[in-house]
């Protein structure tokens, strides 16, 4: 008896060593960022770089991100960087590079500027600086699905003012990866404020809605491009991405059209927003008739083996292959769309519609794998 005991608790482990790694929401996504920040130049001295990026590293480690954070970085160091960042990203899951300082174009080619870097004439730009396609060759080697690209390098530099072939700002960046998401701090051949406060205007209200439960990445820098307007300062983001991505997970504490920033909106964080919860069945409207949704029961997945049990209460549970259990919490992000979020406790987000006879929920989760299950009868 006791043999065959050991044998089923041995059989157990082997089967949970060979699935659970199967399951797309059995961990959460991996996260690593590469954060440099230049303020000390000899021409062209910055007040809010180092900052910047200290502020930035400190908010991404908080949101699960493995940072690496550089200050003040020379050519070499900064290329060093930059490749270590790429070999950490062949581990997979998400990439983001976030860069605050002196950037330039030369004939289109965007190049950042470090530290002690001697440009006297246009021809050094390319010895003296990094181009900034080095970062994007090495997400591409990477092959690691999912970047993120933030360059609040588009102060004014007075090194470009005597370069023929230069440009004001930055030049729009056509050639990353696919899954890539590219934020400028405003638009081709603008100029960015640095800023008279701790942070640049841009980081700033970055940094406030990165922190906010529940909003997609191409909602949080269209709230940053709204808070910005009563500056004229216009932030531009180029996107590939094919699946959902949350910097902060979770039930928005607002809905989603009233998440949106307004002009007049201010940029220092600490504000009280009441958490609203959205009833299980909701009113679809129309201009004639209004059609009412029911998620409650019990769904079976289709992507994985178990299923769902959705509750009224907005609480979902997921029971899985032997011992699996998750918790998560589901919402509706736009009430005019058949289209319906779970956001699971260890990490994971589920974006799905919802099929016109109600049987069906299908779409990916914030790394790009397809989710999808189907009603019980």
């Amino acid at each position: 008896m006791k043999i065959t005991k050991k044998i089923k608790i041995a059989l157990t482990c082997v089967f949970l060593l060979a699935f659970l790694p199967c399951l797309s929401i059995a961990a959460p996504e991996k996260r690593t960022a590469l954060v440099i920040g230049n303020s000390d130049y000899e021409i062209g001295n910055l007040t809010n770089p180092v900052n910047d990026a200290v502020d930035m590293a400190s908010t991404l480690k908080r949101l699960g991100f493995e940072v690496i954070l550089k200050k003040n970085i020379r050519h070499r160091d900064m290329e060093e960087a930059i490749e270590d960042f790429g070999n950490r990203l062949k581990r997979g899951g998400v990439g983001l590079f976030y860069y605050a300082g002196h950037g330039i174009q030369i004939n289109g080619v965007n190049y950042i500027i470090p530290i002690g870097a001697k440009i006297k004439k246009e021809s050094d730009v390319k010895f003296e600086a990094v181009d900034a396609n080095r970062i994007l060759d090495e997400m591409g080697n990477a092959n690691n699905g999912l970047n993120i690209i933030i360059l609040d390098a588009c102060r004014d530099n007075p090194l470009a003012r005597n370069f023929r072939s230069s440009n004001r700002g930055l030049a729009v960046i056509s050639s990353a990866p696919e899954g890539s998401f590219i934020s400028y701090a405003t638009g081709p051949g603008q100029v960015a404020m640095d800023g008279e406060k701790r942070n640049s205007p841009y980081t700033a209200a970055l940094l406030k809605y990165m922190n906010v439960p529940g909003l997609p990445i191409e909602r949080v820098f269209k709230n940053v491009r709204i808070s910005l307007e009563s500056l004229k300062q216009t932030p531009w983001e180029l996107s590939s991405l094919k699946g959902e991505f949350f910097f902060t997970p979770g039930l928005q504490k607002v809905p989603l059209e009233q998440s949106v920033a307004s002009p007049a909106s201010t940029i220092s964080s600490g504000q009280d927003i009441n958490v609203t919860r959205q009833p299980v069945r909701f009113q679809e409207n129309s201009s004639e008739t209004t059609e009412s949704i029911d998620l409650s029961g019990t769904w079976r997945a289709e992507h994985v083996s178990g299923q769902i049990y959705i509750y009224s209460d907005g609480k979902c549970i997921y029971k899985g292959f032997l011992i699996v259990t998750v918790g998560g919490k589901w919402s509706r992000p736009d009430p005019q769309k058949r289209v319906f979020s779970i956001t699971w406790n260890h990490g994971f987000t589920d974006v799905m519609t919802l099929s016109a006879d109600g049987q069906r929920l299908v779409g990916v989760n914030n790394i790009g794998d397809p989710v999808s299950f189907v009603r019980n009868k």
